[in-house]
């Protein structure tokens, strides 16, 4: 039977896998979501935490990484693609709020 909202099943290995890389390298994920949101017109409304968060739930479409370096880039991107929906949402809300 297929899940009901299609995301990958994961066995309890690879969610202990992510888990642990995720909560081993938080500290520097949490450097550069900071360094990034700050650059970025998120800065004000948008905590670095919240950033993680959504990052972690991103990187759960991944199935596996190769290496802990495979990991820390798809973390990075997945950091950047939340800052940048964030934007994007809060552009279009601004636009439609224009009309």
């Amino acid at each position: 039977m297929k899940p009901e909202n299609d995301a990958p099943s994961y066995d309890e290995t690879e969610r202990e896998i992510a888990s642990r890389l995720f909560t081993l390298h938080y500290d520097d994920l949490a450097r550069l979501a900071r360094g990034r949101r700050r650059r970025s017109n998120a800065a004000d409304t948008m905590m670095t935490e919240d950033i993680l968060h959504e990052s972690f739930l991103k990187l759960g479409q991944e199935k596996s990484w190769r290496n802990e370096k495979h990991f820390l880039c798809a973390a990075s991107l997945a950091i950047r693609h939340v800052i940048v929906d964030y934007a994007r949402r809060k552009l279009t809300t601004k636009r439609q709020h224009d009309r």
